[in-house]
């Protein structure tokens, strides 16, 4: 099979870590597999004449809030010029809900839910093992889809639903780039952990149940290997990087005796668990080497407590403070509006206090009622009035800001 897996990041600066990972699982079959990025930026035809172009046997998106809606006008525009091409399709969009999904879209042959990197390679592995694999429509009887996880797949007409899967051993999984040229002038998308030990009700990693840390003795040699090529700045996508301050402060200090006076790492970090010996770390590194991003989101306890988190929002303002006056950090932090329980005047008093702060950056975003969490199971109790539409330009600036569940 020839199988090309693609995305439409928010910018080019992004990469998507996702493809990178599928395309790495894929490497010891014998199919034909390509990546393709594009950006939401690009003309809707170019990117439709390079997907026609690319003559595959089957075409995989990666689906995100930013990306959703063109995705799904061009995945049913190459099935109408191409009916015999297999669309799959993943991400966070669509591994909730995604049997409605299936029937409210019926261009979609393939949708798999949660982490991709074993379910794709399962699907694969089934479909190449019939000649012509697929009818443009329906499974040809005798394939053994019910066996791939996470899987939601089309058969007589009707949708059909597999068990999800568990959740895999992180260093189960290859490093990306054992095959993938690393990309020094974008920014590297790396995890050295998957899942989140908090329950914070908007965000896709309080599905999760638990953290999923790679080895030590991989993280270095990686992060060495990122050092050694230069790249302009690795980004860590793990939910909370300091969710166990001990390897917090290893990587750290690793990072800081390897520094090569060009890379940058970019840490999201719980504040109140910041540790005096962490901070007195970090103020030993030098000036652009570390960036950390601190979600406060709120200062409102009301708040705080409807959506899951500490109430009181003081010793994160203590701890990111204390981070802001080393002045060697670059310091990135973060408020949501339109939270459960917090008025204009309310929201007010969040961003002065926060604003007060001094940080280097200060992004206020705007609540997403993500599918799956408990913010959409609860948003009629809240009575919130938010949009349908995930329009793509509307939600450019979204990647970097909070929702990377990336595992396609």
């Amino acid at each position: 099979m020839k199988i090309l897996l693609t995305t439409l990041n928010s910018q080019y600066v992004h990469t998507s870590p996702a493809l990178k990972y599928l395309y790495t699982v894929l490497q010891d079959t014998p199919d034909e597999v390509s990546i393709r990025e594009f950006t939401i930026n690009n003309e809707y035809s170019h990117i439709y004449g390079e997907l026609v172009r690319a003559n595959c046997d089957m075409v995989c998106f990666s689906c995100y809030i930013w990306n959703i809606e063109l995705i799904k006008a061009l995945a049913a525009d190459l099935k109408k010029a191409r009916p015999d091409l297999v669309i799959c399709l993943g991400g966070p969009e669509v591994s909730f809900e995604g049997h409605v999904f299936a029937v409210e879209n019926p261009w979609v042959d393939f949708i798999i839910c949660g982490e991709g990197e074993y379910s794709l390679y399962r699907l694969c592995e089934v479909l190449r093992r019939r000649s012509p694999f697929y009818d443009g429509r329906e499974v040809a009887s005798g394939l053994a889809l019910d066996t791939v996880p996470g899987l939601i797949y089309r058969k007589g007409g009707k949708v059909y639903v597999n068990q999800q899967i568990e959740p895999m051993d992180l260093n189960s999984i290859p490093f990306m780039y054992s095959v993938l040229e690393c990309e020094t002038d974008r920014v590297v998308y790396y995890e050295s952990s998957r899942g989140c030990p908090f329950r914070c009700s908007y965000c896709m990693s309080s599905v999760e149940k638990s953290v999923r840390p790679l080895d030590m003795a991989r993280v270095k040699r990686e992060l060495k290997y990122f050092i050694h090529k230069k790249a302009m700045q690795v980004k860590f996508i793990d939910r909370t990087f300091n969710y166990d301050p001990a390897r917090a402060y290893e990587i750290i200090e690793f990072i800081i005796e390897n520094d090569n006076g060009v890379t940058n790492f970019h840490f999201e970090i719980c504040a109140d668990l910041m540790t005096d010996e962490l901070t007195e770390l970090l103020s030993q590194a030098r000036k652009g080497l570390i960036q950390l991003e601190i979600g406060i989101q709120s200062a409102n306890a009301e708040t705080l407590r409807a959506v899951n988190r500490k109430e009181n929002v003081y010793p994160v303002l203590y701890n990111t403070e204390k981070l802001i006056r080393a002045g060697n950090i670059h310091i990135h932090v973060d408020l949501i509006a339109g939270l459960p329980y917090e008025t204009y005047d309310q929201f007010a008093m969040s961003f002065d206090k926060v604003y007060r702060l001094g940080a280097d950056a200060f992004q206020m975003g705007f609540l997403k009622v993500l599918k799956g969490t408990e913010m959409a199971r609860m948003s009629m109790q809240y009575g919130m009035v938010y949009q349908d539409s995930r329009t793509g330009r509307l939600m450019r600036s979204y990647q970097t800001g909070g929702y990377r569940l990336h595992r396609w």
